[in-house]
Parts: C-alpha cells; sequence; structure tokens
C-alpha cells in the first residue's frame, strides 16, 4: 500500500560550518511529488576524504568534480557531504519500493527525499551497518579492476585504513592472492593481524620483491614506499586522494630503470565500461558483503547526535580506525 503525507518533515544533518567544525542541525524537509523519503539507519564515513572537505583542502579545479547530487552548501563552507548511506524507504511513489531497504549516496542525516532512480535496493537479511560499506567496496572493487592483478603475483597494501582492509580481505580470501600489509601504525599493523594478514617486514621492502601494490595511506611517503617495493616491471595503483596537500617523490633510483608502472584509481569511472557498469559494480558488491567477513572490519561506531565530537578527532581516528558506521538508532 502507497503511503502518502503532506506533512512537513523535520530532519537532523551533519553540516561543517567552518573548517574543522562540524555540528548537527535541524531542518524542515518539503513535500516532494514524486520522491522517495527514507528514514535512515546506517551510513559510512569515509575518513580519508572527509577529513579532506572537513579541514576545506578540496583543490578549486576539481570542486565540480567532487560535487554530490544530494550534497547542500559549498566547499567554502557550510557544506553537508557524504556519500553512503542505507534506509528504509516510509513513502514512495512506487508501491514495491514502500518499506524496502536501500542505499543511496547521501551526507548523514536521519530522513532524506531522494529519487526512486538514485535508490539501490538490498536484501531483507542485511545488517546496514555492512551494508553501508558499499561505496567504499566499490572503491576497492575498481582498483582491483584497475590493477588487473595476476595468478601468483605478490602484492603489497601500504597504508591499513578501510579502503586497505577492504582491498586485502577481497585479494586474500575471494581471489588467493598472496598481501602484505605495511602501515606506519603499530597499532594498525596490530590490527591487522589480529584480522589474519601478513604484514612486512622492513627486509621485505628492501627486496622490492613485490610485483603490485597498492597505495591507500593518503600520503606520498606512503606512494614511495608502494613504488620503491616493486620488482623489475612492477605496477604500483594510487587511491590517495591528497587534495591542495603537496609532496615530492623520488623517481631518479629504480622507477624508470626498473620500467615500474604507476597507475590511477578513482572510484567516479569504470575501467572497463564495455563488460561492466555502475550497477553491476554494485551488484558485485553486494555479493561481496553477503560471501565475505566484513564486520571485523567496523572498528567503531558512532551515534549520529554524537557525529560532531567525532570530527573533533578525526585525525586520532585515522590513526586507529578502520570502519567507522554512523548508527540513526
Amino acid at each position: 500500500m502507497r503511503k502518502k503525507t503532506t506533512e512537513m518533515v523535520t530532519a537532523k544533518a551533519l553540516w561543517f560550518t567552518t573548517a574543522g567544525h562540524a555540528r548537527v542541525s535541524e531542518e524542515h524537509l518539503l513535500d516532494n511529488e514524486g520522491k522517495l523519503l527514507i528514514k535512515s539507519l546506517a551510513s559510512c564515513v569515509s575518513i580519508g576524504t572527509e577529513r579532506k572537505v572537513l579541514f576545506g583542502e578540496v583543490p578549486v579545479e576539481i570542486q565540480d568534480q567532487m560535487k554530490l547530487k544530494y550534497q547542500s552548501g559549498t566547499f567554502q563552507f557550510p557544506i553537508k557531504y557524504g556519500y553512503s548511506l542505507v534506509g528504509r524507504i516510509i513513502q514512495s511513489p512506487v508501491d514495491d519500493l514502500l518499506g524496502r531497504l536501500v542505499h543511496v549516496l547521501h551526507p548523514h542525516q536521519d530522513y532524506v527525499y531522494v529519487d526512486p532512480d538514485d535508490v539501490f535496493v538490498l536484501p531483507e537479511d542485511i545488517d546496514p551497518k555492512l551494508a553501508s560499506l558499499l561505496s567504499n567496496l566499490e572503491t576497492a572493487v575498481t582498483a582491483i579492476w584497475d590493477a588487473k592483478p595476476l595468478l601468483g603475483e605478490k602484492i603489497l597494501i601500504v597504508g591499513f585504513g578501510l579502503l586497505g582492509s577492504l582491498i586485502a580481505r577481497i585479494l586474500t580470501d575471494k581471489m588467493g592472492f598472496q598481501v602484505s600489509i605495511h602501515d606506519i601504525s603499530n597499532h594498525k599493523i596490530s590490527l591487522a593481524k589480529k584480522l589474519g594478514f601478513s604484514c612486512t617486514t622492513p627486509s621485505q621492502l628492501e627486496e622490492k620483491s613485490f610485483h603490485l601494490s597498492f597505495n591507500c595511506s593518503g600520503s606520498y611517503d606512503g606512494l614511495q614506499i608502494a613504488i620503491d617495493a616493486t620488482t623489475y616491471e612492477g605496477r604500483t595503483v594510487d587511491l590517495g586522494w591528497y587534495g591542495e596537500t603537496k609532496g615530492i617523490l623520488s623517481l631518479g633510483g629504480t622507477f624508470h630503470s626498473g620500467r615500474k608502472t604507476l597507475i590511477s584509481s578513482q572510484v567516479s569511472h569504470i575501467p572497463n565500461p564495455k563488460q561492466w557498469d555502475f550497477k553491476s559494480r554494485k551488484k558485485i558488491c553486494l555479493e561481496l558483503v553477503e560471501e565475505l567477513n566484513f564486520s571485523d572490519h567496523i572498528t567503531r561506531i558512532v551515534n549520529f547526535d554524537s557525529l560532531p565530537e567525532f570530527y573533533k578527532s578525526i585525525d586520532k581516528a585515522s590513526l586507529v580506525d578502520l570502519g567507522v558506521i554512523v548508527d540513526y538508532s
């Protein structure tokens, strides 16, 4: 049965108000004809990207590319930003969508209006918190497609945040690769070992024995380590988004003589559009959520009303956390 209401909906949304500051504010959502009304259950904080937005570090030349459909405000502040939300449809112009659990690219907000074409319907038995990892999984899957790993290759992942950990899980448990983890944080190394991953020693990095490396650290130092650790004709996939941060790379050593390749990866594009599209990629990611154990990749659950406090310590969170999930219950 279709649910229809003309009542004004009061929602609470997370805003970045000025550089380094966030607050939860109430706003009135006017009844949107033809749109779905969703009650949020969980959303995922993308620590690296959201930190750049929080501190106003998005370069002017890419702000149009970074803008999301349901984003409000601008990167000059205030801004409402975020892109992985799971909720239940409580009002719908389409009968068969009413009551369904869905994933949508939307900022952190407890009630949202969206177009029916923008939701991805989820199975009823899926954990909303795990489903909120879908956007990050899309980034991980795209990076693996870009890398084209070959049977028997040794793989290094530099930076054991949420993205690095998801790539490691897919490569090992789904694809059967030998993967090693490197991170400057002792806590992250301990966490990687607890999750069953092997970690590199200094001698392993010096041996330059990895055929493929992924830089998920978001730093130029991490990128340098990833490049240097690869062997002859090794490939490095860089997933770090640097914003306005400038850095130095040393390419005068084995980069050219070793015929090494540096590959950029970005989730907004499909590497092989003749074979895959955005919808099929999302379905693959859903299958991964259902098949693999990602629950241990969620290291912190934050109540929605407590989000502003979390953003005050986001730098610390980047050193200790993998998945940070917002709970709206």
